[in-house]
């Protein structure tokens, strides 16, 4: 393994350790959090709108999947632009944009007619969306010391697992209350407002407000060096195959087709399914920071990814191939799926 405190010193600026700087630091942080779970809710929104989607647009089964997808489109190419970009212009601007298009997305989506513009509001949803985790990490990485890194890292896992479970239990809620169409507008407006505090409260580093700079300056090397240089170590690859591994099925699961194979598999009703898919997010929720503690306890990373993907395979092999369960049994699979998943965050 390689050493983590080495590598995040590296080109970094070294954090401020007065009460005040730490404090500033902590709502930081909270703030690009913020953005993680807001995100998420967006992501996962269409989980729990399935019937109202198809009946309002005329959806079937493949085209809402179809449809829903377009956040991906968007949000996986993105990921290496979105860490380039970050290295040069520095995380408040682009933070700020970032939710801003979120916001105009989630818009589209609110006021869409026809499928095309919901497409087209996902695929916004998903450009702003790639740099809120990259977003959140950098900052951690360059107000807190190196040592608390795979700690934070879960904290900040945990916030998506809060605005995972905010867009399905009291999503539907909403839904039901408003309808899926105020509740998605609603849903931009907090967007906006996350967008001001953002801009007003976040700077790129301690180095750039000791220097009394408003942004970060950019690096030295050019973005095709840099992105070489990542590119060429083998172990940049191996851990960019165990993530996807150990997410995808929480993006296909959890995120989409969890609560609709649920109800036509196990017979309950939206709700109870949306009850029982937010365990799987309380699981990551809870197992990222644990997964965090646990590897800088053991001075390890392979081994709790190693268990993290077999209890994966397990809880979620039980869900969908076994006989339908009883519901005090789906709960505590489902939430030890999510503690499985949690390994992701360790990846990074």
């Amino acid at each position: 393994m390689y050493n983590n405190e080495a590598i995040m010193s590296q080109d970094v600026p070294q954090p401020l350790t007065t009460k005040k700087q730490l404090f500033l630091a902590s709502v930081i942080c909270i703030l690009a959090a913020m953005f993680y779970m807001y995100e998420y809710t967006l992501q996962v929104s269409p989980a729990v709108m399935t019937n109202e989607l198809m009946r309002d647009l005329g959806l079937n089964a493949a085209s809402l999947g179809t449809m829903a997808a377009f956040y991906y489109y968007s949000y996986t190419p993105m990921q290496l632009p979105a860490g380039l970009l970050f290295d040069r212009f520095g995380p408040r601007r682009l933070i700020t944009l970032a939710i801003l298009i979120c916001a105009l997305g989630a818009f589209f989506f609110g006021i869409t007619p026809n499928a095309v513009m919901a497409s087209f509001g996902r695929f916004l949803m998903g450009i702003g969306s790639s740099f809120s985790f990259i977003g959140a990490l950098l900052l951690v990485s360059r107000w807190f010391p190196p040592q608390y890194f795979a700690l934070l890292t879960g904290l900040v896992q945990l916030m998506s697992s809060v605005g995972a479970i905010a867009g399905q239990v009291p999503l539907v809620t909403a839904i039901n209350h408003w309808g899926w169409r105020s509740t998605i507008i609603s849903l931009a407006i907090v967007g906006c407002l996350l967008a001001l505090l953002v801009w007003t409260v976040v700077r790129d580093s301690p180095e750039a407000v000791s220097k009394g700079h408003k942004f970060q300056s950019p690096p030295e090397k050019s973005e095709l060096k840099r992105l070489q240089q990542v590119c060429t170590n083998r172990q940049t690859w191996l851990i960019a195959l165990y993530s996807f591994s150990i997410w995808a099925p929480v993006t296909a699961f959890a995120a989409l087709w969890g609560i609709p194979f649920l109800v036509a598999s196990y017979g309950i009703t939206t709700e109870a399914a949306s009850e029982a898919s937010a365990m799987i997010w309380l699981g990551i929720g809870l197992g990222s920071p644990l997964a965090g503690w646990f590897s800088d306890k053991i001075g390890s990373r392979s081994k709790p990814l190693s268990f993290s993907a077999l209890l994966g395979i397990i809880s979620l092999t039980t869900v969908i191939y076994c006989p339908p369960l009883p519901l005090p049994w789906l709960y505590p699979i489902l939430f030890v799926f999510g503690l499985a998943a949690s390994g992701q965050s360790l990846a990074f």
